[in-house]
């Protein structure tokens, strides 16, 4: 049997199945997966980050880039799979008598779920990570002030450096 004509008996079984060939338009899922992500992280970093420090740390920045390719990847992939499982309800609509209809549909929502947990775990890695990096940036003192501790700055309020220090001036504060 031809490469061809198995393929094209593949495609006759499914219409007597009932199931209609789908067409999933891959560029727009991709441009909208990557829109999606684009703006999850901006936000993420927004939140965390200002431009010029992305600019100036290029390790942090590498690693957001990473995570972007591996979450539109996922986004992209539950797409897809979220459209299938569409075309096969509506399969399941037009032949409720075909198990395999069924059994597909159990795998590709089991398949989504999966999808989601890794966007979900993917994300919580990318955020724990900004907290992180957050944690261990280098706070020194604003170049010419003669402060080694940072106890005030400008507008009077106090700044510390860490707990020992916060409590410590507390203490004096009273």
């Amino acid at each position: 049997m031809e490469p061809e004509e198995f393929i094209q008996g593949m495609i006759d079984d499914q219409a007597a199945l009932g199931v209609e060939p789908v067409d999933i338009d891959v560029k727009q899922v991709e441009d909208d997966a990557k829109t999606y992500v684009s703006g999850l992280i901006e936000n993420y970093t927004n939140f965390y980050f200002d431009e010029q420090f992305l600019r100036k740390h290029p390790k942090f920045r590498k690693r957001i880039e990473d995570d972007i390719e591996t979450l539109v990847s996922l986004r992209k992939m539950r797409r897809m799979d979220e459209i299938t499982q569409d075309s096969l309800v509506k399969a399941i609509g037009g032949n409720p008598n075909n198990a395999s209809l069924y059994r597909a549909l159990t795998d590709i929502q089991r398949t989504i779920l999966n999808i989601q947990n890794k966007i979900d775990e993917t994300t919580r890695s990318l955020t724990a990570f900004m907290k992180g990096y957050q944690m261990e940036i280098d706070f020194d003192a604003s170049p010419g002030d003669g402060s080694d501790d940072g106890s005030e700055d400008v507008q009077g309020e106090m700044v510390t450096r860490g707990t020992k220090d916060f409590i410590n001036q507390m203490k004096g504060d009273q």
